[in-house]
């Protein structure tokens, strides 16, 4: 009897073992999910899984925008994923209310095209992302959802967001692989970039029509391959630059109309190239002179407002 009693228990907690397994099992869904309408969101939080091995896409990136999707509530459950995460093209999308438990993206978060979307308030609890590229959100005013985002492995891409006043919510990124912040029509400041101290390759920052400083850019150490400082029509400084050391590829500034001088790049000690052209204000060269004599650095100026013949400069006239 007393044998006969041990076999049901260990059958029993064998059963429950077993339960408890298979619900774990079926709370991940293994492979990409496509949702293209309001419908297959909602029969997708019906399954109530916590985890997409693959990628998930929401919205019809080859034929939308559409008004399919209203919310993703359906989303609700979500803590991980394992691959790429793309809202996109979704024209009556007014907030991400349903991915407020989404910890962590493996892949690249895309957010583009949804023309309705004023801001990412509900990612409040995302920490962790491959990837961020926020692009062509016509009335996106501010990113303030992703101040908890600790960590992006790879690039930062924002760009035209036509409304978008600031990027405050990256407040807590120390270093990247890229960074673009390109074509912000409306963008005044960049100061949400301050805990950044390097990015392992590229940065371009280009077609900021109202952004008047980089300022944000004043814990930058240095950049692992080039950097470019292109169209910013009302920049008047790159002062923000002041801790900037090394660049392991080329620097080129051009097209900013009213830099008048290059101080921000006083404690730059090395860099593969520079190219600066087209600043039509700039006469102030002077700061990248010693550094230039030192390393040997080659350089060419050329439509600015002032333009030394090489050995001039290399003489100490860099300026007018």
């Amino acid at each position: 009897m007393k044998h006969l009693k041990l076999i049901v228990v260990v059958v029993l907690m064998i059963s429950l073992s077993s339960c408890t397994k298979n619900d774990d099992i079926s709370t991940i869904y293994k492979g990409d999910v496509i949702l293209k309408t309001q419908q297959q969101i909602d029969d997708f939080g019906e399954k109530g899984y916590i985890e997409v091995t693959g990628t998930v896409t929401v919205g019809d990136r080859v034929n939308g925008p559409t008004s399919e999707i209203i919310n993703l509530n359906g989303l609700r459950k979500l803590i991980s994923i394992g691959e790429d995460l793309i809202i996109t093209r979704n024209a009556k999308l007014v907030n991400l209310k349903g991915l407020n438990n989404l910890v962590s993206v493996e892949g690249v978060f895309i957010i583009e095209h949804n023309e309705n979307l004023t801001n990412l308030n509900q990612l409040s609890t995302l920490t962790s992302i491959g990837g961020l590229a926020i692009k062509n959100n016509a009335v996106l005013e501010n990113i303030n959802g992703l101040s908890n985002l600790l960590i992006v492995n790879k690039e930062i891409d924002i760009s035209s967001n036509n409304s978008l006043i600031n990027i405050d919510g990256l407040s807590s990124i120390s270093t990247l692989d890229y960074l673009f912040i390109n074509e912000n029509n409306a963008l005044i400041n960049i100061d949400g970039l301050s805990t950044i101290t390097k990015v392992e390759k590229e940065i371009m920052i280009k077609d900021n029509n109202v952004l008047t400083n980089i300022n944000g850019l004043n814990n930058l150490s240095s950049v692992g391959a080039s950097f470019f400082i292109e169209n910013n029509t009302m920049l008047s400084n790159i002062d923000g630059l002041n801790k900037i050391s090394s660049i392991g590829g080329g620097l080129e500034i051009k097209n900013n109309s009213i830099i008048k001088n290059l101080n921000g790049l006083i404690n730059l000690t090395s860099v593969d190239n520079i190219d600066i052209h087209n600043n039509i204000a700039l006469k102030d060269l002077c700061a990248i002179r010693s550094m230039i004599i030192s390393t040997e650095t080659s350089f060419s100026f050329r439509g600015n407002g002032y333009n030394p013949f090489p050995q001039k400069f290399i003489d100490g006239e860099c300026s007018n």
